[in-house]
């Protein structure tokens, strides 16, 4: 059989398949990572923009049991799907023992409940739609092919879709009443098959199938495995109850029956006989690719389950002396409360080292474009705009962010707008030095404004550091700079400007002229090309004055590019 191109893949041997599509071991030559490529036969796909909308959304998202989309296309006569590689289905792990049955459980919901949060329903949750990772046990959502966006349509609009068995009885109504019900009970259903010796549910012809589905009785896990953990056994039933009321309302409501109290010690018995983390009143699940100074993990409160993002100082980083730089830091930024700035919801000290809970984010903007390329104009836009308006809140309530770049930008936990990370670094508009008062002054030079990188802003005064250096001050339009390198980076795929080995050398390259967009995209639209170049002009004097103004451009060119 001869396959179609995969950009950037090299295709491998034939893994996997059914019905409509064939999976592919591949070699990203871009990412230098092993991948599965799923080719699905466009003649078969009723949509194909919807099915490439909705893989744009996946990859937006960022959590550990969610399986990850790289890239999506079509060529030839197939859709292609370039996707995160793991080593097996769950459909073969039965009937699983009491710990792995917990740690897979509060994994799959924890999934969930990010899906949910994105506003998309699943509709197709069963053991075979969850991958597992050998090397670590890591289980993982995936197979979202028939996933819709709640948010943009009702009920009634919901084709009828999913696999018969796992399909709540709602599904069956006329309209099909899909909602997070109804992906609850599919993951109900996917748990009692993975925890029962056989399936609950009979082998029989779609009809009779439909009669069990609405009036039949189901098996009862808390009876057939009295080894399980009561909480987790009796809430395995709940979720399969036929009646949509009788669910768990929320994956998180779930979550919070199968978590320990906060009042419990800090460490709990957990999957395999490890251990399960437990900082302050969170319950620490699955780690998140980080960066140099933290550990990032996906967590739920102990109580009510809601999923939030907590990272942890290293003990061997950059920043590892400020624990309580950065504990007052998260203090200050619990009290910043804009929809465009990720909402500080809890900090403190774990074993020597600061923690700081955010809500849940998506991947950052760089992670973005290093695993899909460069962004549409219009959504580089939009994007940009949303941080504009962050920065234009911080600006009004006299602080400055320091560090606008495409590291400290994400998507929000809807996969749709984009959010500055938490303030840890914000210090008031004319801060000069370390104190109560402006706790870092701080640069990333490449994403840099020139004249934070004149004075060489460091972390904290050293003692070669000049009374001139200690003194600069630090003022808005850095920030305003920073807009001006992000949506340079989303539309051209890389920095504005190389990344030199030496900062002075950078530091020339940025004081010389602004960034230049189209001598990049040449289809760029001029409108958008001279807000780049007005954003990083090297005198700050020449930018323009204030994030409003920004944000008022961005609206105007955004008006002109719609439909």
């Amino acid at each position: 059989m001869n396959l179609p191109p995969i950009p950037n893949v090299v295709l491998g041997a034939h893994i996997g398949g059914g019905g409509f599509a064939n999976v592919y071991r591949g070699r990203h030559r871009t990412l230098d990572v092993d991948v599965a490529v799923k080719l699905v036969r466009v003649n078969v796909v009723s949509d194909v923009d919807r099915a490439l909308r909705e893989a744009r959304l996946m990859a937006r998202l960022d959590h550990p049991n969610l399986l990850r989309v790289f890239d999506a296309g079509v060529v030839e006569d197939a859709l292609y799907l370039v996707l995160e590689l793991m080593d097996a289905t769950c459909t073969a792990f039965r009937p699983l023992a009491p710990e792995r049955a917990l740690d897979l459980a509060l994994q799959l919901l924890a999934g969930l409940q990010a899906l949910h949060d994105a506003r998309v329903l699943h509709r197709d949750i069963k053991p075979a739609n969850c991958l597992v990772r050998a090397r670590d046990g890591r289980v993982k959502l995936a197979d979202l092919g028939i996933a819709v966006e709640q948010s943009t349509r009702t009920s009634q609009e919901f084709d009828f879709a999913g696999t018969v068995p796992f399909m709540a009885p709602e599904l069956f109504e006329d309209p099909p009443q899909f909602g997070r019900a109804s992906d609850i009970y599919a993951l109900g259903m996917t748990l009692q098959c993975l925890v029962l010796a056989r399936d609950p549910f009979p082998r029989v012809p779609y009809w009779p199938m439909l009669e069990w589905i609405r009036h039949g009785v189901r098996a009862s896990v808390a009876a057939a495995r009295p080894d399980l953990p009561r909480e987790l056994s009796t809430l395995i039933d709940r979720m399969c109850a036929r009646s949509a009321t009788d669910r768990p309302q929320a994956a998180a409501a779930a979550i919070a029956v199968l978590t320990p109290s906060a009042a419990d010690p800090t460490m709990v018995t957990g999957p395999d006989e490890a251990t399960r983390t437990v900082i302050g009143a969170w319950v620490v699940g699955t780690e998140i690719p980080g960066d140099a100074n933290f550990n990032e993990y996906a967590v739920s409160h102990a109580r009510t389950g809601a999923a939030a993002r907590l990272a942890k100082l290293k003990e061997q980083c950059p920043l590892g002396h400020t624990s309580p730089l950065i504990v007052a830091s998260a203090e200050r930024a619990a009290q910043i409360n804009h929809p465009r700035i990720a909402h500080v919801v809890d900090w403190g000290m774990h074993r020597g080292r600061a923690y700081v809970v955010t809500r849940a984010q998506g991947r950052t903007l760089r992670a973005l474009v290093e695993s899909g390329g460069p962004v549409d104009e219009v959504q580089a836009l939009e994007w940009t705009r949303d941080l504009a308006q962050a920065v234009e809140h911080l600006h009004g309530i006299g602080l400055v962010y320091q560090v606008v770049n495409p590291l400290f930008a994400a998507l929000a936990a809807d996969a749709r707008t984009a959010q500055l990370a938490w303030p840890m670094f914000c210090v008031p508009a004319g801060s000069a030095r370390l104190s109560a008062e402006s706790p870092l002054l701080i640069s990333v030079p490449l994403y840099a404004a020139p004249e934070s990188l004149v004075g060489g802003y460091s972390i904290e005064p050293g003692p070669d550091d000049t009374s001139e250096r200690r003194g600069r001050r630090i003022g808005e339009r850095v920030d305003v700079y920073g807009l001006g390198e992000i949506l340079f980076y989303l539309i051209a795929g890389k920095p504005a400007f190389s990344a030199k080995p030496e900062v002075p050398a950078l530091v020339f390259e940025k004081l010389r002229r602004p960034a230049l967009l189209r001598d990049e995209v040449a289809s760029v639209s001029a409108p958008t090309a001279r807000l780049v170049a007005d954003l990083t002009d090297p005198d700050p004097g020449k930018r323009p004055a204030t994030a409003t103004l920004v944000r008022e451009r961005l609206d105007r060119i955004l008006d002109g590019l719609r439909p």
